[in-house]
């Protein structure tokens, strides 16, 4: 039985909570934080995506171009984390990498350390948004999901094919909402 206000026998079930359903992408992860709440761990980590489309990332001299977008935070459990910071601080540079590197309007921030050679993750987020302010799409609550270890960056998104999928799911939601 519903009483207003009261929220203390209702469950909150989100789709993207449901194997199989939510929104997933490849994406790269081009660097890491550490956390005021976590000394010592990397668990903060910067998520990019191809500047250009992958048919352009040959003819532009071979070497990637990727934008930051957003960070995440999420999705791999304490032991998961444990376990990828000795390859973090192996892929850890302080200039020289495999790709040019710019940052979305609104970045604020760089990561601590950028990896020489980007780490492709599939993430799940429930839908996308545009965060206050920011002309672009991202995933919103992004998880991650995968991390690749020899998946090449031509398996990632591109801003543009981002953009795209934040429009068409936007799209299709309203379309459902109608019927």
């Amino acid at each position: 039985r519903y009483f207003p206000g009261d929220r203390s026998h209702w469950l909150k079930l989100k789709k993207d909570y449901i194997e199989g359903f939510g929104d997933t992408a490849e994406f790269a992860i081009i660097g890491a934080s550490v956390p005021p709440d976590r000394p010592g761990v990397y668990s903060d980590f910067t998520v990019a995506v191809l500047q250009e489309d992958v048919e352009s990332l040959e003819a532009i001299d071979g070497v990637p171009r990727l934008v930051a977008i957003f960070n995440v935070l999420l999705g791999l459990s304490e032991v998961e984390l444990k376990l990828l910071q000795p390859l973090l601080k192996d892929l850890s540079c302080h200039s020289t990498t495999n790709y040019m590197l710019d940052y979305a309007t609104g970045f604020t921030q760089g990561p601590d350390i950028l990896l020489s050679a980007p780490l492709v993750v599939e993430l799940l987020g429930s839908g996308f948004v545009k965060e206050r302010g920011q002309p672009h799409w991202t995933l919103r609550f992004p998880r991650i999901k995968k991390i690749f270890i020899n998946r090449p960056l031509s398996d990632i998104l591109s801003f543009n094919a981002l953009q795209q999928l934040g429009d068409s799911v936007i799209v299709d939601d309203c379309d459902d909402l109608m019927k």
